[in-house]
């Protein structure tokens, strides 16, 4: 069976051949969806309301519209309500410490296999949450200001402890360096929200990205 060269059947075959690897990609992959359909239907309320903001006013406008877009329909992927969602950050957000976010967080920041848990003064009390774990023997840093209460030069014991504070840090920075670099070396120092997923692979990315910086040393000089 043939069709005429240019008509409408022909250029969807066309199509379709040029884009055929991308098409059978799912046959190599089990994790890949056969189409997109999914993307599309969240994307749908956009496309069909697209006509109601098409003048946002400025750029401005538009980036902060698109901020929200996102926020609803990442809510609405894991299984939020968008309303309640944002009325619970909303409200919460002005008077939310940054400390309390990190004690708050901090076990769930666990992968279940971990048996000592590192963390700096910001995480004071995680060990006494609700959801803290057992078995996971947590190491804090001690607050500034009563590290510099230490008299280190005339006692033993508060040198002592200045020493095991020094450990965690050092511990801590093992984690901490490859965040240095990603800021530094790349100059992703703030995050601009796109979505779960993602910013999940950006940071993916960005890690792998760190690893390599890391070990450039080693790598160029096994070129020789």
């Amino acid at each position: 069976m043939t069709w005429p060269s240019g008509s409408a059947t022909a250029r969807a075959l066309d199509y379709s051949l040029r884009r055929w690897t991308a098409l059978t990609r799912f046959i190599d992959d089990g994790q890949l969806p056969v189409d997109n359909n999914w993307i599309e239907n969240q994307i749908r309320p956009i496309a069909i309301g697209r006509a109601n903001w098409l003048f946002a006013g400025s750029l401005r406008a538009g980036q902060r519209a698109a901020a929200v877009m996102s926020l609803v329909q990442s809510a609405r992927m894991n299984g939020h309500g968008p309303y309640a969602y944002l009325q619970d950050v909303l409200t919460r957000l002005p008077t939310h410490k940054a400390n309390v976010a990190d004690v708050v967080e901090g076990n769930s920041l666990l992968h279940g296999q971990e048996t000592d848990g590192f963390g700096d003064a910001g995480y004071q009390g995680v060990h006494k949450r609700p959801d803290a774990r057992a078995g996971v023997t947590w190491h804090i840093a001690m607050r500034p200001g009563k590290r510099k209460e230490l008299d280190k030069e005339h006692n033993p014991v508060d040198a002592l402890i200045d020493q095991v504070e020094k450990i965690k840090a050092s511990i801590r920075a093992k984690v901490e360096h490859p965040f240095r670099v990603i800021k530094r070396q790349f100059g992703y120092v703030k995050v601009r929200y796109r979505g779960v997923k993602k910013n999940t692979l950006q940071l993916k990315t960005l890690f792998a990205l760190s690893n390599l910086w890391m070990v450039r040393h080693q790598l160029l000089g096994a070129q020789g």
